[in-house]
């Protein structure tokens, strides 16, 4: 009829710890991937934000400058 068979699950519950160390080594990875990734894009801005030149937008008052039949005029913007 039917045989008893052994199995040895060593080898697989090693495996299975293995799996789990990955796992965490793959968390710790995008982790460090997602900073690198911020810290390049961050460059990126720095560099390219203007220095000195104030932003045009809500609450900052503009100058505006045209010409004239009169001659040259200005006016603040709101």
């Amino acid at each position: 009829m039917a045989r008893a068979v052994k199995i040895d699950l060593k080898e697989l519950k090693q495996f299975s710890k293995q799996l789990e160390n990955l796992q965490k080594e793959i968390d710790e990875i995008c982790i460090s991937l997602t900073k690198e990734i911020a810290a390049r894009l961050l460059s990126k801005v720095i560099r390219r934000t203007p220095v000195g030149v104030k932003p045009f937008g809500k609450g900052v008052k503009k100058t505006i400058k045209f010409k004239t039949s009169r001659g040259n005029r200005s006016y603040l913007n709101k």
